[in-house]
């Protein structure tokens, strides 16, 4: 390396020393700007009482700041410093969840979201500072979820296995594999690897939306989905955008019907798509989505489509009338391929050099196949009651991709049947507790029924685990990020451990030998290296200092289930920008 080079990265490397010393110091000025004049206090949720509370750091002044129904089990607080806003999570009739917000003395409560289709049973709310963003843990979906502040741009990450939605399609090109589940989009290497989620762009405020049918315009670089009302109604619209879903543009606009598959054929400058309610039928347009018309109407239920280019010809599963279809690319008539009662298909890939068609079903075997004429149906990939999802095939290797929505999983075999090889599966189970590493974006998190703690990048590269043993019901974590350590309270244990951030030197701090209960939620004052901990057994408010010692009781009286706690402690600038880190 050149002797400039090497002056280059001493200089990078002193302006980051000195911008880590700035912000250590405090000399910053911006922290003061943002930190509320009142001192640090704890702020926490009580599950029995319907409350939120708080409470100087030495357990005096106790206040209540909002009461409501128990039923409705405020839990999961965290705090925002910079905007001085409390985050919450609570529930409602009918099964919604919402997190709300409001400010640090109870007032100006809002619902941020509130929406049972959206989250299903959120548990702990986090700010990820970096990305201004919030981040929760969500038990109902075994996902954790992320959205702006004001609720919108929400998407869920680490939960691959696919759900609502499943459509699917390939990058030949860059070896990647796409998929649309829960809501949000997710990609992958073809072997299963780097499984990446990201935000979608949900067109037409006012009513859930999820992604459906997905396809890639390999030499634009472009990626394209259709979306649907999450109650399964009357509305889609389709969105062009980049292959990591930024700059998207809605291309069609909010429509009458629902729809599902969609293909292109770049080379005319087309795409394709099924309409399956209000009118069923198959329509096409430019790739801007410019001169839209209806090739073949009057149909029961079409659900997926793909394209013959060789031979000029459309093929597409109806899953009302339980049947494989097809008519020119161009339009006309609709003509019968086969019949697949009693199951109903559901999304198809056809093999033009091979002559075969391939479809998944709502039930019975994976996959099954068919040539192209209809003939010799049978099943090709085995398992009885599949509910099978979103086909690819893969010219290049020769291999099938599939969604299983019964397993939870993506699943890949050669065209001719086998071996089966599920490459991704459901990475979590009951994931409670999330964090975020101010420094590194990073999110960490315990699952509480494996028993586990994780970590991963944001929108879910880079996914790890970290500790896998000497736990028994983890349920909150908290980070140290400058002398890189964690720290966690596991309920079954009566522990509270703490281990390097790459999940080595795990330690016991605090145990049932030291009076803990049932451990639930940890907070940390690093100011003045003290961790603070709710306990749900002996109903109190604890502290002790960073190493376990000086352990005492803050709060003792006016509590009963004391769960979300968090301190409201001056915020730390980070003057440089995120930069996702592996370690």
């Amino acid at each position: 390396m050149s002797e400039q080079g090497n002056l280059s990265k001493i200089m990078i490397t002193v302006l980051i020393l000195v911008l880590l010393l700035l912000v250590l110091s405090g000399t910053t000025g911006a922290a003061d700007d943002l930190t509320p004049d009142a001192a640090p206090m704890i702020y926490w949720t009580d599950r029995e009482l319907g409350t939120v509370m708080r409470a100087n750091l030495d357990g005096s002044g106790m206040e209540t700041l909002l009461q409501i129904d128990p039923f409705e089990n405020p839990r999961g607080l965290t705090l925002d410093m910079r905007s001085e806003t409390i985050y919450f999570i609570s529930d409602e009739g009918g099964g919604t969840r919402r997190i709300n917000r409001m400010d640090l003395d109870g007032g100006n409560l809002q619902e941020v979201i509130s929406d049972y289709l959206q989250i299903r049973y959120p548990n702990q709310v986090a700010v990820d500072p970096l990305l201004n963003q919030l981040v929760w843990t969500d038990s109902g979906r075994d996902g954790i979820g992320r959205s702006n502040f004001d609720g919108s741009e929400m998407s869920y990450q680490l939960i691959p296995g696919p759900e609502e939605g499943s459509g699917m399609a390939l990058d030949r090109a860059r070896r990647k594999l796409y998929w649309t589940s829960y809501g949000s989009i997710f990609r992958s290497n073809l072997d299963g690897s780097e499984v990446q989620g990201f935000p979608f762009y949900a067109p037409g405020p006012g009513y859930s939306i999820m992604p459906v049918g997905v396809a890639v315009d390999e030499a634009a670089a472009k990626l394209y989905y259709t979306t649907a009302t999450r109650d399964f109604g009357q509305a889609y619209a389709i969105v062009r955008a980049n292959l990591d879903g930024t700059d998207p543009v809605t291309i069609i606009p909010d429509s009458d019907g629902r729809s599902a598959g969609i293909a292109l054929d770049v080379f005319a400058g087309k795409m394709y798509w099924t309409v399956g309610h209000v009118a069923p039928k198959i329509m096409r347009a430019n790739l801007d989505g410019s001169s839209p018309e209806v090739l073949v109407s009057g149909l029961s239920g079409p659900l997926d489509l793909d394209l013959d280019l060789v031979n000029g010809r459309i093929y597409w599963t109806d899953w009302v009338s339980r049947s494989i279809l097809s008519a020119d690319i161009d339009g006309g008539p609709a003509e019968e391929v086969v019949n697949t009662a009693p199951y109903r298909p559901r999304y198809l890939a056809l093999d033009i050099s091979a002559g075969k068609i391939s479809w998944t079903s709502d039930s019975g075997p994976q996959v099954w196949q068919a040539n192209l004429d209809g003939s010799g149906f049978a099943p090709l990939i085995g398992g009885d009651g599949q509910n099978t999802r979103g086909i690819v095939l893969d010219h290049r290797s020769g291999q099938l991709f599939w969604s299983n929505a019964t397993a939870e999983a993506v699943s890949r075999a050669d065209r001719t049947g086998g071996p089966l090889e599920d490459i991704i599966i459901r990475r979590l189970d009951d994931p409670q507790g999330v964090v975020v590493n101010e420094i590194t974006g990073q999110m960490y998190w315990v699952d509480f029924e494996q028993d586990r703690i994780l970590r991963a990048n944001p929108f879910g590269s880079h996914f790890q685990e970290l500790i896998n043993e000497g736990m028994d019901l983890p349920t909150s974590m908290a980070l140290d990020p400058w002398a890189r350590k964690m720290y966690w309270a596991d309920v079954g244990m009566r522990q509270i451990g703490r281990a390097n951030l790459d999940g080595s030197e795990a330690e016991v701090l605090l145990s049932s030998a030291d009076g803990l209960n049932k451990p639930a939620h940890v907070a940390l004052d690093l100011t003045a290296d003290k961790m603070y901990w709710s306990d749900h057994g002996r109903n109190t408010i604890n502290r002790a200092n960073l190493d376990g010692s000086g352990m005492e009781t803050v709060i003792s009286s006016g509590v009963e289930v004391p769960s979300g706690l968090a301190l409201s402690l001056p915020p730390a600038e980070i003057w440089f920008s995120y930069l996702p880190v592996q370690y």
